[in-house]
C-alpha cells in the first residue's frame, strides 16, 4: 500500500514537472508590430522578437512578392491590441524558447486586463491556427478557429470551408 502510494506521488511530481515552463513569466514593453504573428518587445533595455506560439497570420509583402489575403488587417489588429502595451510573455511548455528564426516564441497577455493575443488573433479570425508542430494550447485554438470559421469572422468571412 505505501510503496504503491509512493510510486503514485513521484509519478504524480514527474507529470506536474514535465507539464510546468522552464522559463519564467518575462514582463516586456511591444515597441513594434511587424506582422499578425510577430513582434518586437523590450525587456530591460534590450529589444527582442516574439513569434506568438500557435498563431499562424498572412504574410505580407517581401521581396516583391504580393501579400497575403488578410495580412494587413492582422498586423493592424495586432497593433490595435498591443503597440505601446506592458505584456506578460511565458513559454510553451512543449516547443522551444526560441523557434527556427531566433525569436522568441510566446505567449502573449496583455496587462493588466490579461487578454491572450494569441487567443484573440484566432477568436476574431485574424489569424488561423499553427498547425506544423505540436504545443499546449493547439486543442483549444483548434475550437477557436472553427467558431471563427463558422461564424465567418475575419478571414473567415469570405471563405467557402
Amino acid at each position: 500500500m505505501i510503496r504503491t502510494l509512493l510510486v503514485l506521488v513521484l509519478c504524480a511530481g514527474a507529470l506536474s514537472c514535465a507539464t510546468d515552463s522552464t522559463s519564467p513569466p518575462r514582463t516586456a514593453r511591444v515597441v513594434h508590430v511587424i506582422d499578425g504573428d510577430t513582434l518586437v518587445v523590450e525587456i530591460a533595455g534590450a529589444r527582442e522578437r516574439v513569434r506568438l506560439c500557435g498563431v499562424d497570420a498572412a504574410e505580407l509583402s517581401r521581396g516583391g512578392r504580393e501579400p497575403l489575403p488578410y495580412g494587413e488587417q492582422a498586423r493592424e489588429f495586432l497593433r490595435n491590441l498591443l503597440l505601446n502595451e506592458t505584456v506578460r510573455m511565458t513559454a510553451d511548455t512543449i516547443q522551444p524558447e526560441r523557434g527556427d528564426y531566433g525569436r522568441l516564441l510566446a505567449y502573449v497577455y496583455r496587462l493588466p486586463d490579461g487578454l491572450f493575443a494569441n487567443e484573440e488573433l484566432i477568436r476574431q479570425g485574424y489569424a488561423r491556427v499553427y498547425r506544423r508542430t505540436e504545443y499546449r494550447e493547439r486543442k483549444h485554438f483548434e475550437e477557436l478557429e472553427e467558431q471563427a470559421r463558422k461564424s465567418r469572422r475575419g478571414l473567415w468571412r469570405f471563405s467557402t470551408q
